[in-house]
């Protein structure tokens, strides 16, 4: 499918040069701007599908992210919970349900 867009942009970008220079090549018998028109513009245009086609490489690598680990939840928890219960990692509210404490990290 690359190929098939690169190829109709490199038709398109000649089309259009040689249209813009036998216009200005009308009074030429010999209609050597008009070959150098399309010349230039299937070679344009051909670079522009060629660059357009490359394969793309992306960088893939595992991003870590780096944890505070279990006992700086508990610390973050116990010191904005007065009701903190380590053991079910719950917080009584101030309707006294037990809420999940969540902490920053």
């Amino acid at each position: 499918m690359k190929i098939i867009a690169a190829a109709a942009l490199a038709t398109t970008i000649a089309l259009t040069a040689m249209a813009a220079s036998t216009t200005t090549a009308s009074a030429d018998w010999y209609g050597g701007n008009a070959v150098g028109g399309f010349a230039l513009g299937t070679a344009v245009g051909l670079g522009i599908g060629a660059m357009a086609a490359q394969p793309r490489y992306y960088d893939e690598t595992p991003r870590y992210v780096r944890r505070a680990g279990w006992s700086a939840h508990v610390e973050y928890c116990q010191d904005r919970y007065r009701s903190y219960d380590i053991r079910t990692d719950t917080y009584l509210n101030r309707y006294g349900q037990a809420r999940r404490c969540y902490g920053s990290y």
